[in-house]
């Protein structure tokens, strides 16, 4: 049977553009009418980039897509998607149970085998399901859909036009059990249907060897540069009216707190940062009481006034001028090592504001927070570590994914190989202060020995297989959490340094056989402890990130974009160095002249001045 007729089904859980928008019942889960300037990158505009972002950006075309009784059609722009490069990805509420559409126009001008848009999770990770294809390389050419799999399902007899607007719906069926989740497409170049039709352009579909997912975003891919692809009016909702046929109205849903928001910084004995960002422009309003205190509603919170005899410890208003910007503010004069709750909730900005339901509560425990001795990310190389390599011929290297850098190892190159490699920190000096302990992030992937964590205080500093091999190590290991596998990141936890003196080194030591090569990434590899006695206090909550500590000849600034200069000073006031800002995240300083001890680095920002202190070693 010919399954165009005047629709398509698309049982979607693989679109993957993460949404930020409010559940609620009977409205949009998404909707995104691309109502921007031509040009504009959609990284600037709530999404985000999961894949080599930056590179063949996907921008806006204008004018958008018409599609007669859609309403979504003819409003703004469209998304571009067109090239071998970024792929983007907006957030939804997640869903884990019923159905989840997503209808959106598309109109192909170039086509290429391959998927070009699905569902994800959140955070995204790399289980996308279902996935959109583009079938055929010529005009016509077929659209497919698979469940998560890289071989689509085509539509049967499907013969498509380049230059034609089709709308199209994709339809993720959460089932109870595992790996039976069920997925559709609709295909529609005519009426639209007022009801779901019984039967689907492709489908229904299910893979028992594909995993299931909680869809919380839609996605769309470029794979090669020959697609051309027009997206435009994407709605996502959790039925066939509220994501076809509803008419689309005004704003009627409440802001959203970006992912990672509401959250707790700078956390010191008496005071903390908040910082929130929300998927629209408007207010956040917060409150703080004791931690045994009953919960405020919205309205209370709103308010900042005393309730059912509570008295807020502290509150507040943030204003949130642009989507997707963190902002904050300074929660000050709370008592030391005491527990708190902050509570905190949104408006937007409409004339009538609508507002949270309830507020998110975060809990707060106020003392003074270790200072940061060294500080490794490999956001841009593997520096200030150290490559080794011993035998084989693959290296540590630095490798990106989803616009995260980390240090990163395999030994499989066509086929397993023999490799030993280590990748060593410089000398980390213990002296200098009390309670150290380090910590890292790794994840792995594939069947291959487990990397080693070794430490030694008596390695030269020489990084060659000789001084290695002179040197003691001790496998440290056993101390730490490491990834069980599909490169999933896990947290080492914390391990005290209290039996170690002196300098030490901490190495990751790789090896791979015949029998097997895993993929190993190290990440945020963080010595912390409190500095010895200085006389002077940091005077501010640590807002800049300044490693190594102790620093022999350079001096790194992270976070410094709020900076306008930063200025060292010795204990005695004098000053040494002054370094200009304009606004760079990372500042550089070179210390190697200076005389080993403590000094302070005062910062000149816009809320005034900020100091931290370092040991030079």
């Amino acid at each position: 049977m010919k399954r165009i007729l005047h629709l398509l089904q698309i049982t979607l859980a693989t679109l993957c553009f993460v949404f930020s928008v409010a559940t609620v019942k009977a409205q949009p889960l998404l909707v995104e009418n691309f109502d921007y300037e031509a040009g504009a990158l959609l990284t600037a505009y709530g999404w985000t980039a999961h894949s080599v972002g930056g590179t063949q950006a996907i921008d806006v075309v204008v004018p958008g897509l018409t599609f007669d009784g859609y309403p979504l059609s003819n409003i703004g722009g469209a998304a571009l998607v067109d090239n071998n490069g970024e792929d983007v990805h907006r957030k939804f509420t997640v869903q884990t149970s019923g159905k989840v559409y997503a209808a959106f126009m598309v109109q192909v001008n170039g086509s290429v085998d391959g998927y070009f848009l699905h569902f994800g999770g959140d955070p995204i990770g790399t289980t996308f399901r279902p996935k959109l294809f583009l079938v055929g390389t010529g005009d016509p050419f077929n659209f497919g859909l698979s469940v998560g799999s890289n071989t689509a399902t085509p539509v049967d007899g499907g013969v498509f036009s380049f230059g034609k607007t089709y709308l199209l719906v994709m339809k993720y069926e959460i089932v109870e059990g595992e790996k039976n989740d069920i997925v559709s497409l609709y295909i529609i170049d005519g009426n639209i249907p007022d009801t779901e039709p019984e039967t689907p352009s492709i489908g229904p579909l299910t893979d028992s060897a594909q995993s299931d997912i909680n869809p919380g975003c839609i996605a769309m891919r470029q794979f090669n540069a020959g697609q051309k692809v027009i997206v435009d009016g994407i709605r996502v909702a959790t039925s066939w009216a509220d994501a076809v046929t509803a008419a689309l109205g005004g704003d009627t849903f409440p802001p959203q707190f970006s992912a990672g928001f509401p959250k707790i910084s700078g956390i010191s004995s008496t005071g903390a940062t908040l910082e929130v960002s929300l998927d629209e422009p408007g207010q956040v309003f917060y409150m703080v009481v004791s931690n045994d205190a009953a919960a405020p509603t919205t309205d209370e919170v709103i308010a900042g006034t005393p309730y059912g005899g509570v008295t807020p410890v502290a509150q507040g208003t943030i204003s949130v001028a642009e989507a997707g910007t963190p902002y904050i503010a300074s929660l000050t004069g709370l008592a030391d090592k005491t527990d708190y709750d902050i509570f905190v909730v949104a408006l937007d900005d409409e004339t009538t504001p609508n507002k949270q339901a309830e507020p998110v509560k975060l809990e707060l425990f106020t003392e003074t927070q270790p200072d940061i001795l060294f500080f490794a990310d490999f956001e841009t190389s593997l520096e200030p570590f150290t490559q080794v390599n011993i035998t084989g011929d693959q290296e540590w290297k630095i490798a990106t994914y989803n616009n995260n850098s980390y240090a990163y190892m395999n030994g499989y190159a066509s086929g397993n190989k023999e490799n030993t490699d280590w990748l060593i920190s410089p000398a980390i000096n213990l002296d200098t202060a009390d309670n150290i302990k380090v910590s890292f992030r790794t994840a792995m992937n594939y069947k291959g020995p487990d990397i080693k964590v070794m430490i030694s205080s008596d390695f030269t500093g020489i990084y060659t297989a000789s001084d290695i091999g002179a040197a003691t190590w001790t496998d440290i290991t056993s101390e730490f959490e490491l990834s069980t596998g599909g490169y999933n990141w896990q947290a080492s936890g914390e391990f005290a340094l209290s039996s170690y003196s002196g300098k030490v080194y901490i190495a990751f030591v790789y090896t791979s056989t015949t029998e097997g090569a895993a993929g190993w990434e190290v990440d945020d590899f963080k010595v912390t402890g409190f500095v010895k006695g200085t006389g002077i206090g940091q005077t501010t909550t640590p807002e800049f990130t300044l490693y190594p500590v102790p620093a022999r000849t350079e001096l790194f600034i992270d976070n410094a974009g709020k900076a306008d200069r930063a200025d060292l000073y010795d204990l005695s006031g004098r000053l040494h160095l002054s370094v200009a800002n304009t606004g760079a995240a990372r500042l550089r300083m070179e210390v190697g002249h200076l005389t080993p001890g403590i000094y302070l680095v005062r910062f000149t920002t816009a809320d005034g001045p900020r100091v931290q202190k370092f040991v030079k070693d």
